[in-house]
């Protein structure tokens, strides 16, 4: 998925945050797995449907009823499942928490990671909270490596999605052996094969159910070792670890977004200290100057109306950072840049207002 379809994704689901169902009325979310059969989905809505006539409240009955027959309409457009599944979100009157206005909702979604498991939900708010897991845009440019006594995995996350770069198997035999084995002689084979796995891989480590993450940190070249941002406890190891790994570590993510903006406002505004305005951009200039192919990087508002012409637009040699509305650099950004911001490559001259005559 490209930056553009992952910012629509998050914008969709901030929308759907936004809202919930009026009183004695409700809201219907479906989360399909591509393996999903779209008939048999469509059979449990139908049977739903008729359950629905046992609710006393009319009001919430005939809610939750349109809703069902709402969400078998929309199935019924859908041809071929998606490969990652399909999102279906349905309100007959919903309310807007900010701008206290009354709608009609109606949405379906491809997400930009595959759905993990179904799930069927009427209630007063839509349920999104496992989908931010599978946004990954750019909280992403983070390595990951899993590793047990069991298997290894390693793995990029990016705004493309997680790619799993190599997977093994591996043979580290269990603490109590089998066939006469002295304890001594079989704990020594184990240690030398715990220490062959950890010499094996030299690159970033996140994290494992066991203890060779640890042993493996120690070991990594110093350059490696300062890059290592945290290291996480996970139930499973292999594919399922790194995936259990992605999703411990999105406040990380985050947090790694966050750090990065600052860093970018920070120097704008020592662009602007030492009187170097040609080097930074604002507002309606950043346009002009991405285009122009002068801008290294974009700090943008997320609810600004620009973020999806920027997310279309901007180059992939130019850097798009768009961070969130809740923290003191977006407060930075509104107020002082109206919501955009651009550091440049070089030198650009800014335009001059023509004086009056």
């Amino acid at each position: 998925m490209d930056r553009v379809q992952v910012i629509q994704f998050r914008a969709a689901l901030k929308e759907l945050e936004n809202v919930e169902a009026l009183r004695n009325s409700s809201v219907l979310s479906l989360h399909l797995p591509s393996s999903s059969s779209l008939i048999l989905v469509k059979n449990r809505v139908k049977d739903e449907q008729s359950r629905a006539a046992n609710i006393k409240s009319v009001s919430n009955r005939s809610s939750v009823q349109e809703a069902l027959r709402s969400a078998v309409d929309m199935l019924s457009t859908v041809n071929v499942m998606p490969p990652h599944g399909l999102l279906v979100f349905y309100g007959q009157s919903v309310l807007n928490r900010a701008t206290g206005e009354v709608s009609h909702l109606r949405r379906t979604l491809t997400p930009p990671e595959p759905v993990q498991e179904f799930k069927y939900d009427v209630s007063k708010t839509f349920s999104t909270h496992s989908l931010h897991q599978l946004l990954v845009s750019q909280e992403g440019g983070v390595g990951y490596i899993i590793l047990d006594g069991s298997a290894v995995a390693l793995g990029t996350l990016s705004e493309n999605g997680l790619k799993v770069h190599h997977h093994e198997n591996v043979d580290i035999p269990k603490k109590h052996g089998r066939g006469g084995q002295s304890a001594p002689r079989f704990q020594r084979i184990r240690l030398e094969k715990r220490q062959l796995l950890v010499k094996k891989v030299q690159a970033l480590v996140e994290g494992g159910p066991g203890q060779l993450k640890d042993q493996l940190v120690e070991r990594l070249p110093q350059l490696l070792k300062g890059a290592v941002r945290c290291v996480e406890n996970t139930s499973y190891s292999g594919r399922q670890g790194l995936r259990e790994a992605i999703n411990a570590t999105r406040d990380l993510r985050q947090h790694m977004l966050l750090e990065k903006s600052n860093t970018v406002l920070s120097s704008i505004f020592e662009k602007l200290r030492i009187d170097e305005p040609d080097m930074v951009c604002f507002g309606d200039e950043v346009r002009a100057a991405m285009e122009d192919g002068a801008v290294q990087v974009v700090v943008l508002w997320d609810e600004s109306p620009e973020v999806a012409w920027f997310a279309e637009n901007c180059p992939e040699e130019t850097e798009l950072l768009v961070i969130p509305n809740r923290t003191n650099n977006t407060n930075m950004i509104v107020s002082t840049f109206g919501g955009i911001a651009a550091l440049n490559k070089y030198p650009r001259a800014v335009p001059q207002e023509e004086e009056a005559e």
